[in-house]
């Protein structure tokens, strides 16, 4: 379960401007959340000593990204789910051409294998795999 604890109630004014920004839908959970992770990062920042402050904001203000715990997530998400993206379409696309050819009454040899591997970047070995596990009888 995800804790919310906004500073931003300090400044009800800002909660309630990005409440109804999340309403209207012009925001998501995620950026409202966003920002007021970011908020309260500055709010820190802010409360301490003047020198404190001024070490960690300059580079902030020179264009250095904040970094913060929901961005790495979702970045680490969607990076997951291209990979597993990517590798479901190579799968597909293996058993899409090994039906074709069993479709076209075609012989499976090793070379039709070794060019299914090759073009959708899997290994040999994980092609006779996928033909077994979709009832693929090869002649090699």
């Amino acid at each position: 379960m995800v804790k919310h604890s906004y500073r931003t109630e300090k400044n009800p004014a800002i909660r309630t401007k990005l409440d109804k920004l999340q309403k209207s839908g012009e925001i998501d959970v995620f950026k409202k959340n966003s920002i007021c992770a970011m908020s309260n990062h500055v709010m820190a920042l802010i409360a301490q000593k003047y020198q404190n402050v001024r070490k960690r904001v300059e580079p902030i203000m020179g264009g250095k990204i904040i970094e913060y715990e929901a961005k790495t997530i979702r970045n680490t998400a969607l990076k997951e789910g291209i990979e597993k993206g990517i590798e479901k379409g190579r799968l597909e696309s293996a058993i899409s051409t090994l039906n074709r050819y069993i479709r076209r009454k075609l012989p499976i040899d090793a070379q039709v294998l070794a060019d299914i591997a090759e073009d959708n970047k899997l290994t040999v070995d994980k092609v006779r795999t996928i033909a077994k596990d979709n009832g693929i009888s090869l002649s090699c």
